[in-house]
């Protein structure tokens, strides 16, 4: 097993890194950023059905154990800041990731930088006009690479964002699906179908259940040990972009 890494302040300097650097790192170390508190833990019997890891970018993001993130969203990114969001650890407080813009004529396209490294996990774009309810996920900061493709299905009440990719680790094809109702405010990412016995790897909620949705910016991710928390990211910030799932 890997031994879990610190966390030091890292400046991001280069988002247009390649994914060469992080692929290198895999085999360095891994996140260990969990939380007693984590909500994933009362579902402790179900794990033994899961791979011992799901992981779609690199290993380094996969969670060493049960993870627990926040989620805060940066008012009027797009005026002074390129930075959209801050991700910190609800253990240690240190910030671990942040999703940050590259801003297009047509498309915005989003990063999820790795702070240990200074070098980037993943990046999208979401489409001004949108025509189609697919896209995909390239590794690293540049556009060359894809490994994950993205399906977007939206019901009269319910947002299901379902993303199929090749598995790093053993190259077998892996799906997990974000599901959640439209009036409410947590989320759920499964292993498999959501209707058929999937397996809840991540959750998204408000810190506070009674804070009105539109007064809510910061979210709460717990995770699964073993899942890529970098994937989990890119599929959160991805949704939030196409339904304003966390604002």
């Amino acid at each position: 097993m890997m031994e879990p890494m610190g966390f030091g302040t890292i400046k991001v300097e280069d988002v247009n890194a390649g994914a060469a650097g992080g692929a290198g790192a895999a085999g360095a170390g891994s996140l260990d950023n969990g939380s007693k508190n984590n909500l994933l833990e009362e579902d402790e019997p179900s794990i033994s059905r899961l791979p011992e890891m799901i992981c779609g970018t690199v290993q380094r993001h996969c969670a060493v154990k049960p993870t627990a993130l926040y989620i805060r969203k940066k008012v009027f990114t797009r005026i002074f800041s390129t930075v959209h969001s801050d991700i910190f650890s609800r253990e240690t407080n240190q910030c671990l990731y942040k999703c940050v813009y590259q801003v297009g004529a047509l498309r915005d396209k989003k990063v999820i930088m790795d702070m240990e490294t200074g070098l980037p996990v993943l990046n999208f774009k979401t489409k001004t006009f949108r025509l189609s309810n697919e896209f995909s996920f390239r590794l690293g900061g540049n556009s060359l690479y894809k490994f994950g493709r993205c399906c977007i299905l939206q019901t009269m009440s319910t947002t299901q964002l379902s993303v199929s990719f090749e598995d790093a680790l053993t190259m077998e094809h892996r799906c997990i699906v974000l599901q959640g109702k439209h009036w409410g405010r947590t989320f759920r990412v499964y292993w498999g179908d959501p209707n058929n016995d999937g397996i809840v790897i991540a959750r998204a909620y408000p810190p506070s259940r009674l804070t009105p949705r539109f007064l809510v910016d910061d979210y709460y991710v717990d995770i699964r040990q073993g899942v890529d928390i970098g994937l989990i990211l890119g599929l959160l910030f991805t949704a939030d972009d196409y339904y304003s799932i966390m604002s």
